[in-house]
């Protein structure tokens, strides 16, 4: 899938609006072409409850989901710049929930843990709680193409472990 085929429009007009823009063009290309979706892993991706520009998406051998938001403009690159924050929310029998804070640990064993990830952008603790790591997406005004860059709390670093692995891993292998 063509990546540079760009969207028309003038994304540089309004860069907050257009960086959404590109995330969210993105992400449904990939989730309508069925051979991308499937070798990334996605199981399922939907846009968030009450209309939020945010997303959860479940990916195979992950139990839980994640979340994606739009967090803030990222002024110190060149071009439009957003920065994402994005969640995992385990599910309530992972392993990896004993090793959470005691506030989210009990928020999994909730009857509306569900409902509240698939609205999660209206309860603030969950983001706070829930967060891994942080996306920047940027358009240079001068290249075609797109940066994208993944930065992750230390403290997070043993959070994924995949069967077979010893140690952490990757949620998502890389496409090639």
């Amino acid at each position: 899938m063509p990546l540079l085929q760009w969207i028309p429009g003038d994304r540089f007009s309004n860069p907050e609006a257009g960086i959404q823009e590109i995330l969210r063009y993105h992400m449904v290309r990939v989730n309508l072409v069925p051979g991308v979706r499937h070798r990334l892993g996605w199981r399922g991706l939907q846009n968030g409850a009450h209309g939020s520009d945010a997303w959860t998406a479940r990916i195979d051998g992950c139990p839980g989901v994640f979340g994606l938001f739009f967090d803030q403009m990222d002024p110190l690159l060149p071009g439009i710049a957003g920065r994402f924050g994005l969640n995992y929310f385990p599910h309530p029998e992972e392993d990896c929930v004993e090793s959470l804070c005691v506030q989210a640990g009990m928020l999994t064993q909730q009857a509306d843990y569900y409902p509240c990830i698939r609205d999660f952008m209206s309860h603030p603790s969950m983001i706070e709680l829930f967060n891994i790591a942080g996306v920047t997406l940027a358009v240079p005004c001068t290249e075609d193409g797109l940066h994208l860059m993944l930065i992750s709390h230390e403290r997070l670093s043993s959070r994924f472990h995949r069967p077979g692995n010893h140690g952490a891993g990757q949620p998502v292998q890389p496409v090639r």
